[in-house]
Formats: C-alpha cells, sequence, structure tokens
C-alpha cells in the first residue's frame, strides 16, 4: 500500500468485483521493531445493529438494552463472504464527535479504531479476532476537543482500579450471584464486593399506612 500521510495513511486501491466490493482481504503490517502483522480489516465489516433496535434505543423502550449495548462476542459476514468470529461494541454517545475503541489490542490508540455512527447517537464497531478476556475502553472526543477513555456501562466484567474493563460474554458469567442469591448474602456485602444500583425511589417502599400518613401531610 502506499503511504498517503506521514501520520500513518496507507491507500491500495483494489479491483472491483460483480457486486462491486473490494471482497475478501486482509492487511500485512510490517511494524518498525521488525514485527510483521496480518490482520482483518474492521472497515470491511457491515455494521450489526438493526434499525429496529435503534428505533426501540430512541424511544426508550429498548429493556434489554445490555444484549444492545456493550461487548458481545459475535460472528460476522464480511465483504466477499467468510464468517469471522469477534466482539461488537456499541456505546451510547449522543454529544461526542469521535468515539473509538481503544484496548490491549491496538496498543490503546485511539486512532486505529474509530467507531461509526448510528442513528440515535449510537457508535458501533465490529473488532475482528477479538476473544474473551480482553481489556477496552472507549476514547471519547467531545466537541470542545477535550478526549477522556470511559469504562463501558455495560461492560460484564471489571478489575479492581485502576484496571479497565475486561470484555466477557455472557455465556460466561463471572462469579456473582443472582435472584433469590442476593437476597440471602449477609447485608455487609456491599463492603466486600461490587454492587449495582439501577434505581432507588424510596417513596415506593413505603406501606399502605405510611403512605396514607403522607397523603395526609400532603393535604395539609
Amino acid at each position: 500500500m502506499e503511504r498517503a500521510h506521514a501520520d500513518g495513511f496507507f491507500i491500495a486501491p483494489l479491483a472491483h468485483t460483480a457486486t462491486n466490493t473490494a471482497g475478501a482481504y486482509r492487511i500485512r503490517i510490517a511494524l518498525y521493531s521488525g514485527e510483521t502483522l496480518e490482520i482483518d480489516d474492521p472497515y470491511r465489516f457491515p455494521t450489526l445493529l438493526t434499525p429496529f433496535e435503534l428505533h426501540l434505543h430512541g424511544e426508550g423502550t429498548n429493556y434489554e438494552s445490555y444484549r444492545t449495548l456493550g461487548a458481545h462476542e459475535t460472528t460476522c459476514m464480511g465483504a466477499g463472504g467468510g464468517n469471522t468470529v469477534g466482539v461488537r461494541f456499541a456505546v451510547w454517545a449522543p454529544n461526542a464527535s469521535v468515539v473509538s475503541i481503544v484496548g490491549d489490542f491496538n496498543g490503546w490508540d485511539r486512532t486505529r479504531n474509530p467507531m461509526r455512527l448510528r442513528d440515535g447517537g449510537i457508535w458501533e464497531i465490529f473488532v475482528p479476532a477479538l476473544r474473551a478476556g480482553a481489556h477496552y475502553k472507549y476514547s471519547v472526543l467531545d466537541r470542545f476537543g477535550h478526549t477522556q477513555d470511559k469504562c463501558d456501562p455495560y461492560g460484564f466484567f471489571a478489575e479492581f482500579r485502576p484496571r479497565p474493563h475486561r470484555w466477557c460474554g455472557l455465556s460466561t458469567p463471572t462469579r456473582g450471584r443472582t435472584g433469590r442469591g442476593w437476597i440471602s448474602a449477609p447485608r455487609k456485602i456491599g463492603l466486600r464486593e461490587p454492587i449495582s444500583v439501577y434505581e432507588v425511589h424510596l417513596e415506593s417502599w413505603l406501606r399502605p399506612a405510611a403512605r396514607k400518613i403522607q397523603r395526609r401531610e400532603r393535604a395539609r
């Protein structure tokens, strides 16, 4: 490929196929260290979130958003055919100018894997050949020119600070308690293990008698 920019942007023309795509291809990279890498181009793969999923997110009725957002292992067919296993990342950042996925798989370089902007402020990318256990964050460039690395709100596993999120698929849950397991756990579990509180609405916990008293107070 021909180096078109000093910052490392390379270009190569490819002949069109019958479907007007470049077909299946890989990129071989020679590093300054002398090491050679051969990778799939993330941008020869299509976006995976459906318009219906984006619509549900936009109207606030996607009640299983953890299946849409976050990191999910999946199989994707790229341009030219051929199924490839990798991870689909998606995050909601409506006010961002650019969002990139960074991790130990790309040297934490925000210029390597910028994500695609979808409807409703969702950013998405499919990273081929990535498997469970990879560390990652979202690098967010806001419209004022500030860049911050953010943890995934839908991350399935996180290490103790200052380590970043580690991706873990739904099919391989980490240790923890669900359902009645939390109820039977010691009350001091929050001092020993991480917890996630979605919502606390104190008034909804009032007993009927207390609600009557509260209504009387309001009437006064």
